[in-house]
């Protein structure tokens, strides 16, 4: 990855504190247990939010040439824009954000360190 311009400085500092919010939600959502249990409107809501959460994710770090960041959130909108049904949701959310989180933290303490 080449260096940022200096002038995309700032938007990267902003980006970077945007993914510690989105950390934030999504672990929010990990201790949440009652995920099954919601209705089929509620978990839909769940998965939207998630899939958008990624994207936004996903296109901060497309523009600011964040290449594994961009891989992962590609991972994790894709996981959740195909996830049907409840089961599917809280499956996901119980085996593949963990690791999805975890790649994301680490990312951002590489680039914050860099």
């Amino acid at each position: 990855m080449s260096p940022l311009p200096p002038e995309l400085a700032a938007v990267n500092e902003i980006f970077l504190k945007e993914i510690s919010d989105h950390l934030v939600a999504f672990r929010a959502i990990l201790s949440d247990a009652s995920i099954s249990e919601r209705s089929t409107a509620e978990q839909e809501k769940l998965r939207h939010g998630l899939e958008n959460r990624f994207h936004v994710i996903r296109g901060g770090a497309g523009f600011l040439q964040h290449a594994q960041l961009a891989a992962c959130s590609t991972r994790g909108e894709k996981l959740f824009r195909d996830a049907k049904g409840g089961e599917r949701i809280a499956e996901i959310v119980t085996n593949e954000l963990p690791a999805l989180i975890q790649t994301l933290e680490e990312e951002l303490a590489r680039i914050s360190h860099a």
